[in-house]
C-alpha cells in the first residue's frame, strides 16, 4: 500500500504512549532481543503505531532507520522483530490454524490487528483478496480483551449448532434475542446464508456471506421502574452474550465469526453502530469507498469509564466494554486523510507472494497427493493441541506451587501432582519432538510441488498489476483459484513428480494467458503476454535488477557514467553514435557478462555495426562479432533498445516466443461461448465496450447456438426510469433461467448500488442454474469494486492488425445461419469480391494508428459498417446468375464509400482516400485471377475455391503488417514503430511487478539525479514579471472623453491579465520544485 517509509517518525506523539502504555507489557521486553527498556518501548511503540499501512519492505527499512538511532544513544546488540516482542510461537500458529496465510507479514499484520483491537483502538484492513476476512471469520479468541477494559467478564456463549438452528429458524433462540434486541432484521432471501454463516461455514465468495441488513432504533419495552429498566437490559444484554456478541472475548470457544457485518454506504448505517455500541456486539463495516463519515468519530474515541457516547445530533448511547469494531476496505490503494489514520489503525492486509505460493501449494498438494496433505493438517492440528496442554501443564505447576505455604517437600499431595504432570510433560515433549520432525519430512515431501504454487503465485501477481494499466482489469482471488483448480484436476499427465510439475506450469501460464486475454482490449494483450515473459525470467534470476531498470527506465544518472560517456565521445570512431546511443552502450558494456567487450567491439569495426543498425533486416538476427551467440534473448532485447528502439516491440516478440513458446505471441481468438462455459448463475459476464460495438447480436446468437432462444433473452437500456424495470427483469428471470443485459452500465451511475445489492442477492440466494446476467459498459469509476472482481470480462472492440481483422470477420461468416449467404459462398465471383471487401475494412481500420498519415482525422468505424455492406455485396451478386457479367460496381462503390463508410468521414481529402482504397480492393479487377490489391504481395487474393481455403490463406498472414499494405511509405512506420515502443514500456513501467526491483543503488542514484535535476530547474527558473519593468505605454491609462474616468486598453488589459497568470504558473512551479528538493 505504501511503497516508500514514512520520515522521522521516531519522534512518537506522546498520544502513542498513552495508547499503547498498557500494551507494552504483555510479555517481557526483554525476551527476544538485548535492548534497552527504552530503545525496546520505543520500536515496539513506533511498529504498533506507524507499521501497519507499510508494505513488509518498508517496514523493515524503517525499523534499521530505527535501530541505527537508538544505537547511537540506547543499547542495541541484536535486532528487534515484531513478532517476538508481542507474540508468541503458539499465538502465530493459532493464527495459521484460523486461516491466515503463514508468511511473516500475515503474521505481523494479525499482531497488529489483534493489539490495536483490544485497546479499542480498531483496525482499519486493507483487504483486496479478501485473506483478512477470511481470518476474521474463523477467529474469535485472539482479540480477547485486555483486563483493564473490560470490568464484567463475559458468559458462556451457547454452542454454535443452537445459533445455527435459532438463527435458520427465526425464532427468538439466543441469536434471535440478540438480533431483536440490537434492532435488526435479516433479508429475507439470505436466511439460509445467514444460518450457515453463524455456524461457522466459509463461502468460496467474499460477497456470499455478507448480510443485508436494515438496522432500526433500539427502543427497549416500556417499564414504570427504573429497576426493570436495568432488569431488561440486562436480560438483553445476556441473551447477546449468549449468541456471541461478546466479540471474541475471553473464554470464547464456540462463537466464531461476526454479529454482523455493515457497509458504510447503508442508510442504517450509523443507526446500526449505536445500537451495537449499546448492545456490545461485534461489527465488521466494509467502506464502500476512501471516504469515512465523520460521524462515526465518536465510535473511534477511546471509551472513558462507562461514560456514555454522545453522537452527532446530541443523542447518547451507553457504552458497552463488550463492543468490538473492525473496518474492511476491499480498495488495494485507499487514499485516506490524515484524521483517518490518527482515528484508527491502518493495516496493509494484502496478499503476498509468500502467502499466496503457500496456499496455492495446499490446493496442488489436496489434488496431487490428498493422503499427504492430511497427514501435515493433522499433525498441524496434534502440534497446536499438544503445545497447549504443555503450556498449560506449567501453569499448574506454578499455580500450585505458588499456593505452597509449608515445606513442598512434606507435601504428598503436591509432590504426586508434580511427578505425574512431569511425566505428562516429557511424553508432550517426546511427542512434540517426534511430530516436528515428522512435519520436516512431509514439508519436503510437498516442496516437490511447490514449483507449480510458485509459478501460479507468480501469475497472480501479475494478472493483478494489469489493474493499474486500467481499473476495470481487476480479477479477485477466488477467480484466479478456480482456474488453478480447473488446471490441476484437467491436466492429464505421467512420469514422475518433477515433469508432472512442468506440464502443470506450462498448462497453467497458458490457461490463465488464454483466459486472461479475454478480457484485455487489444492494445494491452501483447503488454500482458510481455510482462508474463519478464516476470519468469527475472524470477530464474539470471539478469540483473539494473538490467531490468535499463530497459524501462533508461540509463541511470550517475557522475561515473557520465565521464566515461564523454571519454569515449572523443574517440572519432563513436562520431556515428547519437549521445543517448553511446550512453546505452556504455551502460550494458558496464554490466559485464556477456555484454563485456560490447563497446570495444563496437568501436573496433564501426564501419560493420553502423551498416547493421542502419540495414533493413532483422535486428538481432546476425549481431557483428559474433554477438548472436553468447546474448541471451533479454540481452538481445536490450541491445535492441540501445541502437534500434524502434524494434523494440519486434525484439521484445521474439523474447516472449522464446520465454514462453509461439502461443503466447498472438493473442487467442475471441470466444463468447468459451466465456459462457465459465461463467455461472452467479457470475455475470461484463462485456467492454469500445466506441460504435454493441455485443447485442452476440449474446442472440450464443443464445440460439445453446438453444435458449432469443424470445428468453431480455435486453435493457440503462437510462432514466429503467432502473426498477431492470430490477424487477433480473428478479424474474433468475426464476425462470432466462438471461438479462443491462447495457449501458457507465450511463446510470445511480443504478449501480442496486445492480451491486442483485449481484449480492444472486450469490446468497436460490438461483436458476440457467439464468445468466450479462452487463455492458464502457471503462467507468462508478463500477461497483466487489462486482468488476466478480464478472467474467470480455472486450468488445475491432481487433489489432489484418491478419486478425480478416479471421474475425471470416469467424463471423461461419457463424452466421443466413441460407442466401450458404447459397452464394459457392460462387468464385463472391467469394473473391467477399474477401477484397474484408481486406478494405482491415485497411481503413489499421490506417487509424498511424494518426495524421492515416487519415486526417480519426473515424469510428465498426463491424456493422463492414456488415451492411457484405449483405449490399450479397444483394448485388444475387441479381446477377452465375458465370454471367453485368455487376454494378459503381452502385456497390457508392452504397459502400461514399454512404456505408463516407457517412463518418468529415474531411473531403479522406473521403476521396476511400473512395480510392474502396476501388483498389473492390472493381473488375478484383475478379482477375493475378489481382494484387496491394503494394505487398503478401496480400494477394488467394487461389481458392472455398471459404475455408480463404481462411486457411489467411492464417498465413503476418502478424506484423508493413506499411504498404496501407498505400504508405516505408518511412511511415517509423513513427508508428517508435510510438509502440514508448507506449509499451510505460505500460511495463506502471504495473507494480517490475517497480518491486528496484535496487537500493538504483533508488539512491535516482534520488541523487532528481535533486541534481531540481536544483537546475530552480536556478534556471525566471523571476517573476514586474510591470513596472514594461514599457511606459503598456500598462498607461487613456482617457476616452471628458466624462469617463482613466482606463486601460483592450491590449493594456490582456497584457495584465497574461502577467498575472504566468507569475501565478511562476509560482506554483517553484513551489512544485521546492517540495520535491525537501
Amino acid at each position: 500500500m505504501f511503497s516508500r517509509p514514512p520520515l522521522r517518525l521516531f519522534l512518537f506523539p506522546p498520544r502513542a504512549f498513552v495508547f499503547l502504555s498498557p500494551v507494552l507489557f504483555v510479555r517481557s521486553p526483554f525476551a527476544c532481543c538485548s535492548l534497552s527498556s527504552s530503545a525496546f518501548l520505543r520500536l515496539r511503540a513506533g511498529m504498533l503505531s506507524y507499521a501497519g499501512p507499510l508494505t513488509g519492505a518498508c517496514r523493515k527499512s524503517l525499523l534499521d532507520q530505527w535501530i541505527g538511532k537508538c544505537a547511537e544513544a540506547l543499547k542495541v546488540s541484536a535486532p528487534f522483530s515484531l513478532l517476538h516482542a508481542l507474540s508468541s510461537p503458539e499465538e502465530e500458529r493459532e493464527f495459521v490454524l484460523q486461516g491466515l496465510p503463514g508468511d511473516r507479514l500475515s503474521l505481523e499484520n494479525a499482531v497488529l490487528a489483534t493489539r490495536s483491537a483490544r485497546r479499542h483502538r480498531w483496525p482499519l484492513l486493507v483487504d483486496p483478496q479478501g485473506q483478512a476476512r477470511k481470518w476474521l471469520r474463523n477467529t474469535y479468541s485472539l482479540w480477547s480483551c485486555s483486563p483493564s477494559s473490560s470490568s464484567a467478564s463475559p458468559s458462556s456463549p451457547s454452542s454454535s449448532s443452537s445459533l445455527s438452528s435459532s438463527a435458520s429458524s427465526g425464532g427468538f433462540g439466543p441469536w434471535g434475542r440478540a438480533r431483536h434486541a440490537l434492532g435488526l432484521r435479516r433479508d429475507r432471501g439470505r436466511q439460509g446464508d445467514a444460518g450457515a454463516t453463524l455456524a461457522g461455514a466459509e463461502s468460496s465468495s467474499r460477497d456470499a456471506e455478507r448480510f443485508s441488513t436494515n438496522p432500526r432504533p433500539f427502543s427497549p419495552p416500556a417499564s414504570s421502574d427504573r429497576g426493570g429498566k436495568e432488569q431488561m437490559a440486562q436480560a438483553t444484554a445476556r441473551g447477546a452474550r449468549e449468541a456471541g456478541a461478546d466479540f471474541l472475548g475471553e473464554g470464547e470457544e464456540n462463537s466464531k465469526g461476526f454479529d454482523l457485518m455493515l457497509r458504510s454506504d447503508s442508510p442504517s448505517f450509523l443507526d446500526g453502530l449505536a445500537n451495537a455500541v449499546n448492545m456490545g456486539a461485534r461489527i465488521l463495516v466494509e467502506l464502500a469507498d476512501d471516504f469515512l463519515d465523520p460521524a462515526v468519530g465518536p465510535f473511534l474515541a477511546q471509551p472513558v469509564s462507562s461514560a456514555p457516547l454522545t453522537l452527532a445530533g446530541g443523542s447518547r448511547v451507553a457504552w458497552n466494554p463488550h463492543f468490538r469494531l473492525v473496518f474492511v476496505t476491499p480498495h488495494a490503494t485507499p487514499s485516506f486523510g490524515p484524521a483517518v489514520y490518527a482515528r484508527v489503525t491502518v493495516i496493509n492486509f494484502a496478499i503476498t507472494p509468500a502467502g499466496l505460493e503457500e496456499q496455492l501449494l495446499i490446493e496442488a498438494v489436496k489434488q496431487e497427493n490428498p493422503e499427504l496433505e492430511e497427514q501435515r493438517d493433522a499433525l498441524v492440528v496434534a502440534i497446536a493441541e499438544d503445545t497447549r496442554r504443555k503450556h498449560k501443564i506449567e501453569e499448574d505447576i506454578l499455580t500450585l506451587l505458588a499456593g505452597v505455604t509449608g515445606d513442598i517437600l512434606v507435601d504428598d499431595r503436591l509432590v504426586d501432582v508434580l511427578a505425574a504432570s512431569k511425566r505428562m510433560s516429557d511424553d508432550l515433549r517426546k511427542r512434540l519432538q517426534v511430530a516436528e520432525e515428522t512435519t520436516l519430512t512431509l514439508d519436503r515431501a510437498r516442496d516437490l510441488f511447490r514449483g507449480v504454487a510458485a509459478r501460479g503465485a507468480l501469475l497472480y501477481f501479475v494478472v493483478a498489476a494489469l489493474s493499474r494499466l486500467n481499473a476495470v482489469y481487476r480479477q479477485s482471488l477466488n477467480a484466479f483459484l478456480r482456474v488453478f483448480r480447473h488446471v490441476l484436476e484437467e491436466t492429464q499427465g505421467e512420469g514422475n513428480v518433477a515433469q508432472r510439475v512442468t506440464v502443470l506450469q506450462r498448462e497453467l501460464t497458458l490457461q490463465v494467458y488464454r483466459r486472461t486475454c479475454h478480457g484485455l482490449f487489444e492494445r494491452h494483450k501483447f503488454c500482458f503476454a510481455f510482462l508474463l515473459a519478464l516476470a519468469i525470467d527475472k524470477r530464474g534470476g539470471v539478469a540483473s535488477k539494473e538490467a531490468y531498470d535499463f530497459l524501462v527506465r533508461g540509463c541511470p544518472a550517475s557522475d561515473d557514467l557520465h565521464a566515461r560517456v564523454k571519454d569515449v565521445a572523443r574517440d572519432r570512431r563513436a562520431s556515428w553514435l547519437t549521445e543517448q546511443k553511446l550512453q546505452q552502450l556504455v551502460f550494458l558494456d558496464s554490466l559485464g557478462g556477456s555484454f563485456a567487450g560490447l563497446l570495444h567491439a563496437v568501436l573496433a569495426t564501426p564501419e560493420a555495426w553502423q551498416r547493421f543498425v542502419d540495414s533493413d533486416f532483422d535486428f538481432s538476427s546476425s549481431l557483428p562479432d559474433g554477438f548472436e551467440e553468447t546474448l541471451t534473448p533479454f540481452q538481445a532485447l536490450l541491445l535492441t533498445k540501445a541502437l534500434r528502439p524502434e524494434e523494440l516491440v519486434l525484439a521484445a516478440r521474439k523474447f516472449v516466443a522464446s520465454q514462453l513458446g509461439a502461443e503466447f505471441i498472438e493473442p487467442p481468438p475471441r470466444s463468447l461461448s468459451e466465456v459462457y462455459r465459465d461463467s455461472s448463475a452467479c457470475t455475470p459476464i461484463l462485456f467492454l465496450l469500445s466506441s460504435g460495438v454493441d455485443p447485442t447480436e452476440e449474446i442472440n446468437r450464443l443464445a440460439d447456438e445453446l438453444g435458449a432462444g432469443r424470445e428468453d433473452v431480455h435486453f435493457v437500456s440503462l437510462g432514466q426510469g429503467q432502473g426498477a424495470r431492470a430490477a424487477a427483469l433480473v428478479a424474474a428471470a433468475r426464476e425462470t433461467g432466462e438471461w438479462v443485459c443491462l447495457q449501458n452500465c457507465h450511463l446510470a451511475p445511480s443504478f449501480m448500488p442496486t445492480l451491486q445489492r442483485l449481484h449480492e442477492e444472486l450469490c446468497a440466494g436460490s438461483v436458476h442454474q440457467n439464468f445468466r446476467l450479462f452487463l455492458t459498459s464502457m471503462p467507468c469509476q462508478t463500477f461497483p469494486l466487489s462486482l468488476l472482481e466478480s464478472t467474467i470480462k470480455i472486450t468488445s472492440e475491432p481487433p489489432a492488425g489484418i491478419k486478425a481483422n480478416l479471421l474475425r470477420i471470416y469467424a463471423e461468416r461461419e457463424d452466421s445461419e443466413d441460407p442466401e449467404l450458404r447459397q452464394l459462398e459457392q460462387r468464385r465471383d463472391f467469394q473473391r469480391l467477399f474477401f477484397g471487401l474484408a481486406l478494405f475494412h482491415a485497411v481503413a481500420l489499421e490506417r487509424r494508428k498511424f494518426g495524421a498519415i492515416g487519415w486526417n482525422n480519426f473515424y469510428d468505424w465498426t463491424p456493422w459498417d463492414c456488415i451492411i455492406s457484405q449483405v449490399q455485396l450479397m444483394g448485388s451478386i444475387a441479381e446477377v446468375p452465375r458465370n454471367q457479367t453485368g455487376f454494378s460496381f459503381d452502385a456497390l462503390t457508392f452504397s459502400t464509400a461514399a454512404l456505408n463508410y463516407g457517412g463518418r468521414v468529415t474531411d473531403a481529402m479522406d473521403l476521396r482516400a476511400v473512395d480510392a482504397l474502396f476501388r483498389s480492393f473492390v472493381s473488375t479487377h478484383t475478379l482477375e485471377q493475378d489481382f494484387l490489391p496491394s503494394q505487398t504481395p503478401l496480400y494477394r487474393l488467394p487461389d481458392a475455391t472455398s471459404f475455408e481455403a480463404y481462411r486457411q490463406a489467411i492464417g498465413r498472414l503476418p502478424l506484423q503488417d508493413p506499411p504498404e499494405a496501407f498505400g504508405l511509405h516505408r518511412n511511415a512506420s517509423l513513427m508508428l514503430k517508435e510510438r509502440e515502443a514508448r507506449e509499451l514500456l510505460s505500460w511495463i513501467l506502471s504495473s507494480s511487478q517490475l517497480r518491486s526491483s528496484d535496487s537500493s543503488r538504483t533508488r539512491q542514484i535516482s534520488d541523487s539525479s532528481a535533486v541534481k535535476l531540481v536544483g537546475d530547474l530552480l536556478s534556471r527558473l525566471p523571476p517573476l514579471l514586474d510591470r513596472h519593468q514594461a514599457h511606459a505605454s503598456t500598462f498607461e491609462a487613456s482617457r476616452n472623453n471628458a466624462t469617463k474616468a482613466p482606463e486601460l486598453s483592450p491590449l493594456s488589459v490582456f497584457f495584465s491579465h497574461e502577467v498575472a497568470n504566468f507569475n501565478a504558473l511562476l509560482h506554483l512551479v517553484r513551489v512544485s520544485l521546492l517540495e520535491v528538493q525537501q
